[in-house]
């Protein structure tokens, strides 16, 4: 990007104590003002929430224009693997820098005979659809696709405060102050709103599809399951614990199965467990009648206005549940459990989140869970839907 008199740069270094590489070229004289790290500590306190807020800012807004620039100039020989995140049915998710300027990113890598093997390919292509089709601050960003000989890659920004359900389930305790809940549930009601402008229902909202990024903000990943639904679909997919009883008893369904699955997590943060599961032997015919037959009970930990934001997004007959209705997204948005967030500060990531990660460094992975370092064996083949996914 350009700058221009009164921009300044190196912030970063100095408010999250972390080297960032940075090239800053003059194309003519320039007079510029220094300000030491001795310097800066002397007024750390005083500026740094609003270098911070205009980081958050700048950020937001260079986040379609970064990923049309990378898309256009990166290739796949340029990244480098730094660790393994996570491994899955269809392959692993990598930590990858890019060599030309140290910028970090995710990798999913997925082996195409598995994807073959399963019949995923329609799937798959609809997963790259939707994410190229996304830009909010709460959905995880894609950068660009790649296919080789044997495996289809998702290059995507990398989210470091690891999954949501973390946060929710510690080994110290279950469940997060319904406050906390209040703040990452706002993210995700705007996440599911922006998907529903798409016509693009999400269908698997859980904990561990919500991932935490470095200023502790929710981000929806993973659209394995999203499908664009103008009007209903019948298709049974989803976490038994979530999905919603319309899908259950085999009706046709539509974007508010969303808002059911909203309510689900909103009760898993607050209560430590969700509403409808099997806690003695996770038997999945028990939690599927229990969906279809049973209303939660709402231990103290819920206020009234918690309880009710859940009851309403809990109701069975999909016609009369919360956000389902003429005022669609809105009227979640405008129940009064939200009332003491301003929503235009959480969507310029202005307000503090109630947990922020303690990153050493770009490449910091320790809020994920060791995994196998091996790699996964994939046979060369050729598909017909690969070049789908060719730069």
């Amino acid at each position: 990007g350009r700058m221009t008199i009164g921009d300044y740069f190196g912030e970063t270094a100095l408010v999250e104590d972390t080297p960032r590489p940075a090239t800053v070229t003059a194309v003519n004289e320039v007079d510029v003002m220094v300000l030491s790290r001795d310097d800066f500590s002397l007024v750390k306190e005083v500026l740094a929430k609003t270098i911070q807020a205009d980081m958050r800012n700048r950020e937001t807004g260079m986040r379609e224009a970064e990923r049309a620039a990378y898309g256009r100039n990166l290739a796949f020989g340029d990244l480098q693997e730094v660790s393994i995140l996570g491994t899955g049915t269809f392959g692993r998710v990598s930590l990858v820098r890019y060599r030309e300027d140290e910028h970090v990113f995710a990798l999913k890598a997925l082996v195409k005979e598995q994807i073959e093997i399963r019949d995923q390919a329609s799937n798959l292509i609809e997963e790259k659809s939707i994410l190229m089709a996304c830009d909010h601050p709460f959905i995880v960003s894609c950068i660009k696709t790649f296919v080789d000989e044997a495996k289809v890659y998702f290059l995507t920004e990398f989210v470091p405060g690891g999954e949501l359900f973390s946060v929710i389930h510690t080994d110290m305790s279950d469940g997060v102050h319904q406050e906390t809940a209040k703040f990452y549930a706002l993210g995700v009601t705007l996440a599911l709103a922006h998907l529903h402008g798409l016509n693009v229902a999400y269908r698997d909202l859980k904990p561990e599809n919500v991932m935490i990024d470095k200023y502790g903000y929710p981000k929806l990943i993973d659209m394995g399951f999203a499908k664009r639904v103008p009007e209903i679909t019948f298709t049974l997919c989803g976490t038994p614990e979530y999905i919603a009883p319309e899908i259950v008893l085999g009706k046709g369904y539509g974007r508010p199965v969303d808002w059911w699955a909203l309510g689900v997590l909103v009760y898993e943060m607050i209560a430590g467990f969700s509403p409808f599961a099997d806690t003695q032997t996770a038997d999945q015919m028990k939690i599927l009648k229990a969906i279809v037959m049973s209303s939660p009970s709402f231990g103290k930990n819920f206020g009234y206005e918690a309880r009710d934001f859940c009851e309403q997004l809990l109701i069975k007959n999909q016609a009369k549940r919360l956000g389902s209705v003429r005022l669609k997204h809105r009227e979640v948005l405008a129940h009064e459990w939200f009332d003491t967030l301003d929503i235009d500060d959480y969507l310029a990531k202005r307000l503090q989140a109630p947990w922020e990660p303690a990153l050493s460094d770009d490449t910091d992975t320790s809020n994920f869970d060791p995994c196998s370092e091996a790699d996964i064996v994939a046979r060369p083949i050729r598909t017909e839907w690969e070049d789908e996914f060719r730069s």
